[in-house]
């Protein structure tokens, strides 16, 4: 019962000394707003970040292809490019940084940029 009472009082202390702006950041973390500049600029990064994978994700589906007859070139390139519109259309401007994170630890293990 000490250790809560304590974990209490460590926990008022700390709200006290919190200026309103620190109050503000710490709600826009707990609600997912961005409340700052930099929170708007990896927001912005996350979006852009996924765009460029799907870019990517093209071009490397292609170069990555066995295509040798160009019947079969054309045939991997339209195959890309309904890919890539879907890849777009998936594309989450709210994504949380935490699943963000993991998403681009999994490409990095398939061995995508």
């Amino acid at each position: 019962m000490d250790t809560l009472k304590s974990i209490v009082s460590l926990i008022r202390s700390i709200a006290a000394s919190l200026s309103a702006k620190a109050w503000l950041v710490i709600l826009g973390v707990i609600l997912g707003i961005s409340t700052s500049i930099y929170g708007v600029q990896w927001a912005a990064f996350k979006f852009a970040k996924q765009e460029v994978d799907c870019n990517n994700d093209l071009y490397f589906d292609i170069a990555h292809s066995n295509a040798v007859s160009p019947q079969q070139q054309l045939d991997a390139i339209t195959k890309a490019g309904w890919s890539h519109s879907e890849c777009f259309k998936s594309i989450a401007p709210n994504i949380g940084t935490l699943q963000f994170l993991r998403e681009q630890n999994e490409r990095q293990k398939q061995g995508r940029p």
